[in-house]
């Protein structure tokens, strides 16, 4: 865990969702699942994935992106 947003983050999302949504459970701690929950409806799903790669897409395009 770093305090950069990157790829591996939203991988980490995607990867819960998986998990989740093949009834495995998840694998991310109380505060990743809080950071991964971007849109703030208490769940990790794939919009939550697409923001982080938005946020990281922009950032590295020099913008200054919000979430």
């Amino acid at each position: 865990a770093n305090s950069l947003i990157d790829i591996s983050d939203a991988t980490l999302v995607l990867t819960h969702y998986a998990q989740t949504a093949a009834g495995m459970g998840g694998s991310l701690s109380e505060a990743q699942l809080k950071a991964g929950d971007t849109d703030g409806d208490s769940s990790i799903t794939i919009s939550d994935a697409t923001a982080i790669l938005r946020y990281y897409a922009e950032k590295a395009a020099g913008l200054n992106p919000t979430w």
